[in-house]
């Protein structure tokens, strides 16, 4: 999972609070504003056994903000996500073919939203 994080002392906070009610992680106090603003992404490994990639930019592509989002609800809860376009771009010319496959399948769900219909993707996702 990726999260793009804006650098300031009460996002680090709420984002240190909300980490601690999914994962109740003593190591999630040790996220720090100074590493944020030293490191472009930082990696939480969680107690499940999945990585959160913290980022703050992307090089000279992305942060917090430069990216176009949008709220959706899931699970009654507004949560703002990067728009479809948004991620196409990140993901469109890297090598990775993770990243390749992700970017065929926001192009046709970009494509699905041009066209007045609502994705697989956004149904499944309600």
């Amino acid at each position: 999972i990726d999260i793009f994080v804006k650098p300031t002392t009460d996002n680090v906070i709420r984002l240190r609070t909300a980490l601690m009610s999914v994962f109740n992680d003593p190591s999630i106090e040790e996220i720090t504003l100074d590493d944020l603003n030293q490191y472009p992404v930082i990696r939480y490994g969680t107690p499940s056994g999945f990585y959160i990639d913290l980022i703050v930019k992307l090089g000279e592509a992305a942060s917090f903000d430069t990216l176009d989002s949008e709220v959706v609800h899931f699970n009654g809860v507004p949560v703002r996500i990067a728009t479809p376009e948004t991620l196409y771009y990140l993901k469109h010319d890297t090598l990775r073919p993770r990243d390749q496959a992700d970017a065929l399948f926001l192009r046709e769900l970009i494509q699905e939203r041009l066209n007045g219909g609502e994705s697989a993707a956004e149904r499944e996702f309600k």
